[in-house]
């Protein structure tokens, strides 16, 4: 069947190239804004708290700590932006990733003003005293980097494994294993039944069998020693036989003879 637009696709056309420069000129916008935020972040850590990367040594310490917080804030706030608008397939990825996005960007405009003030009004200068340690002021500044950047670490870790578990295909997996395991449930449920009343009906034919059975047993047995009980005894006999002597006439014992 053919689809009616009642004329309004005509209205979205009007001024298509005019929104398509409008993206450029936003996207441009923001790839600039996104440049300079990077830059004080990573001014801020490089400054304020080298000791993020303390394990690479204090030439290039700085440098790995000024990264980390580039990384942490500013290129993980966009990179959620990115993937709220385009990478998200269920309502609650898209209220994940705006909500961590919005932390990372809150921190890192925290850490690009904070750097801006205190470098623009030359408050730095006590950061570190004459010998090049950290005064009391700098500690507090490399505290707050510190938390900064270790909150941003662990919420966007965990943002990350909370985005796979609330995509669609992650909760139709899992309702496919719930149905699965239910089906097996079943299955052996049913054929536990089946196996206790097989057993059951067994037993209860046995049952009504078993007076039968056993009087066709004990009727056998007692017509085998009826049958024992009339058959003569070979010993016996053959005892007889050896006493029994010819008489006169040549025809075995004569039981009269002994009458007078």
């Amino acid at each position: 069947m053919k689809d009616f637009d009642f004329g309004l696709d005509g209205l979205l056309d009007e001024g298509g190239g005019k929104r398509t420069a409008a993206r450029w000129a936003g996207a441009g916008l923001g790839l600039v804004f996104f440049l300079l935020s990077s830059l004080t972040t990573a001014a801020f850590f490089y400054r304020f708290a080298p000791g993020l990367g303390f394990l690479f040594g204090p030439v290039i310490g700085p440098y790995v700590a000024a990264a980390v917080g580039v990384i942490a804030l500013d290129l993980a706030s966009l990179i959620w932006s990115f993937v709220r608008a385009n990478g998200c397939n269920s309502e609650g990825q898209q209220t994940l990733a705006l909500g961590v996005g919005v932390f990372d960007l809150v921190g890192a405009l925290t850490v690009s003003g904070l750097y801006v003030l205190l470098a623009g009004g030359g408050l730095d200068a006590g950061v570190y005293d004459t010998a090049g340690q950290l005064t009391d002021f700098g500690h507090s500044l490399h505290l707050f980097g510190t938390i900064i950047t270790t909150a941003a670490l662990v919420v966007n870790f965990g943002a990350v494994w909370a985005f796979s578990a609330l995509s669609a295909e992650t909760k139709a997996a899992a309702r496919q294993t719930a149905l699965a395991a239910t089906v097996t449930e079943g299955k052996y449920r049913v054929a536990d039944a089946h196996a206790r009343q097989t057993v059951q009906k067994s037993l209860l034919t046995i049952k009504d069998r078993m007076s039968e059975v056993t009087d066709e047993a004990a009727a056998a047995n007692a017509a085998r020693y009826s049958v024992m009980g009339r058959r003569p005894q070979a010993g016996l006999l053959e005892e007889g036989q050896g006493d029994s002597k010819p008489s006169s006439n040549g025809h075995g014992p004569n039981p009269t003879d002994g009458r007078r």
